[in-house]
C-alpha cells in the first residue's frame, strides 16, 4: 500500500524557533534512577531559512563564526559517490526515517574534508551536522540559505546544540515539503527522531532528553530512560545565572560516584531525598485547583532543598553559593542547575517580585562577573512559520532574512512576537 501523500509546506522563506532546557529538579540523582524534573527555557535558538534556486547550501551562524557555502551536489557525493541524488528514505508517513545509525567513520571523514580549515570546532560540529541532515532529509534540494542566531549560551548545560539540532531538522524537513509549519503530534515525533541523530553527531552518546524537550517544550518528568510530561505544569518567570565558571559535568558525575562508594550510607538517602523532591513537585502540580501562590511557595521550599542536597553532595561551587547568598539577600531563592561546580543557577521570580528588585540582583551578580537572562520556564518547543519579508510584523520590529544575521539581540529576539502561543505538545510516555 502506497504511503499517504506528505503535506506541501508554501515555498520561500519561513522561520523556525527551538527552546533551550533546564533542570528544575533531580540533578545527579536521575544517574542512580531517580527522577529528574527539566522543562523548556525560554530562551531560543532561531533558524531562517530561504529557498533558493543556486544548488548551494549557505550556512550562516554567526556565534560560533560560520559562514559559509557548500554545492549540494559535493554535499551528496560524500555520502552516495554516484552522480544521481538518492531519494531519502520514508517511514510509513511519507515523512524521511532516520537511520538506523547515524554516520559511518568513511561519511564523517568526507563531509569533515567539506568544512572550512579555519572554522572554530563548534563551526565545524554545526556544519557537520547540517551537510549531513540535509543530504539525508533533503537531498533533491535547489539551494537553501540558512542563518542561525541563537540568545543560549554554548556549552553552559541549557540544551544549546539540541535546540539548534531541533531548528536545522524543522527547517529541513520544512524544506523538503515534508511538514507544515503547523506540527502535529507525528511531525514533531519526526523532527525529534532527527534530532536525536544530530545530537550524536555532535556529542556521541547523548540521552535524548535535551532534543526532546527541545521539540516538546513543557515541563517533562524523567527516569531510567523513560520521559513523560507534567500534568498541570504553567510557565513560571525565573532568572538564569551563567556563573561563568566552567563547569565540568563528567568530573562533578565521577566525584560523587566516588563519594558513594567510599559513603553509601550518606549518599544513598540523599539521592532517595532528591527522589523526594522531584515526586513533591509532581503532587502540587497534581493538585486541583492549582493555586499560584501555593505552587510559588512549594517551589521556593523544593528549590532550597534541592539545593541543600546537592551541597552535602558535594557539587556545589563557590560561585554557586555566592548567587544564593545575593538572591536570598532580596527575598528570592536559587539553587544550582544541571551539573555544578560552576555553570548555571536559576533563581524563581515570585510573581510579586519588582522590576527594581530584580534589576538590583541582576548588578549584584554582574558585578561579580556573572550573566543574567531574565527568561520562563516551561513555555512551547519548537514552532515554525511562514514569514516573507514585507510581513507586516517583521517591519516593524525591524529585522528580516537580510539583515537577521547582523541585527543587534535587541531587534531579533523580538521575532518571538510572531510566533502563536500555543499549548505545548507532550510527547507520550517513551523510553530514550
Amino acid at each position: 500500500m502506497a504511503a499517504p501523500a506528505a503535506p506541501q509546506a508554501e515555498p520561500g522563506s519561513f522561520l523556525v524557533s527551538a527552546p533551550g532546557k533546564v533542570i528544575l529538579f533531580g540533578e545527579h540523582a536521575v544517574v542512580y534512577g531517580k527522577t529528574a524534573l527539566a522543562a523548556a527555557l525560554g530562551l531560543h535558538t532561531y533558524a531562517w531559512f530561504k529557498t533558493t534556486n543556486d544548488g548551494l547550501a549557505r550556512l550562516h551562524f554567526p556565534d560560533v563564526h560560520l559562514h559559509h557555502a557548500w554545492p549540494i551536489s559535493d554535499i551528496l557525493a560524500a555520502l552516495h559517490p554516484h552522480p544521481h541524488p538518492p531519494s531519502p528514505v520514508l517511514g510509513v508517513s511519507g515523512m524521511p526515517a532516520p537511520p538506523p545509525c547515524p554516520m559511518s567513520a568513511a561519511v564523517h571523514s568526507s563531509l569533515t574534508s567539506l568544512l572550512p580549515p579555519s572554522a572554530t570546532a563548534n563551526a565545524k560540529q554545526a556544519a557537520l551536522s547540517f551537510l549531513y541532515l540535509l543530504a539525508k532529509i533533503h537531498p533533491t534540494s535547489p539551494g537553501i540559505h540558512v542563518i542561525v542566531r541563537s540568545s543560549l549560551p554554548i556549552a553552559a548545560g541549557l540544551g544549546s546544540s539540541a535546540s539548534y539540532s531541533v531548528c536545522a531538522v524543522s527547517g529541513l524537513l520544512l524544506a523538503a515539503h515534508k511538514i507544515r509549519p503547523a506540527f502535529t503530534h507525528h511531525h514533531l515525533a519526526t523532527v525529534n527522531q532527527w534530532s536525536f541523530i544530530s545530537e550524536k553527531i555532535l556529542h556521541g552518546t547523548p540521552s535524548g532528553i535535551d532534543n526532546a524537550l527541545c521539540t516538546y517544550g513543557a515541563a517533562q518528568l524523567f527516569a531510567q530512560g523513560h520521559l513523560e510530561p507534567l500534568p498541570g505544569f504553567t510557565s513560571l518567570r525565573f532568572l538564569l545565572i551563567n556563573t561563568c565558571v566552567p563547569r565540568d559535568t563528567k568530573k562533578q558525575v565521577e566525584n560523587l560516584k566516588a563519594r558513594k562508594l567510599l559513603y553509601p550510607n550518606i549518599i544513598d538517602p540523599l539521592m532517595d531525598a532528591v527522589q523526594g523532591v522531584s515526586e513533591s513537585c509532581r503532587h502540587a502540580f497534581a493538585q486541583t485547583p492549582l493555586s499560584r501562590p501555593s505552587i510559588t511557595s512549594t517551589l521556593e521550599t523544593l528549590i532550597d532543598t534541592n539545593h541543600g542536597l546537592m551541597v552535602a553532595a558535594g557539587v556545589s561551587h563557590p560561585s554557586l553559593e555566592t548567587v544564593r547568598r545575593i538572591t536570598a539577600s532580596h527575598g528570592l531563592v536559587s539553587k544550582l542547575t544541571g551539573g555544578g561546580g560552576g555553570g548555571c543557577a536559576i533563581c524563581l521570580i515570585r510573581d510579586d517580585t519588582t522590576q527594581a528588585t530584580i534589576r538590583a540582583i541582576e548588578s549584584e551578580l554582574e558585578a561579580q562577573g556573572m550573566l543574567c537572562f531574565e527568561t520562563t520556564v516551561g513555555g512551547p518547543g519548537v514552532q515554525a512559520l511562514v514569514l516573507p519579508n514585507d510581513n507586516p510584523v517583521v517591519a516593524m520590529i525591524g529585522c528580516g532574512f537580510d539583515t537577521f544575521a547582523t541585527a543587534t539581540p535587541i531587534d531579533w529576539t523580538r521575532l518571538y512576537e510572531l510566533f502563536p502561543s500555543p499549548c505545548s505538545s507532550s510527547p507520550p510516555t517513551q523510553p530514550y
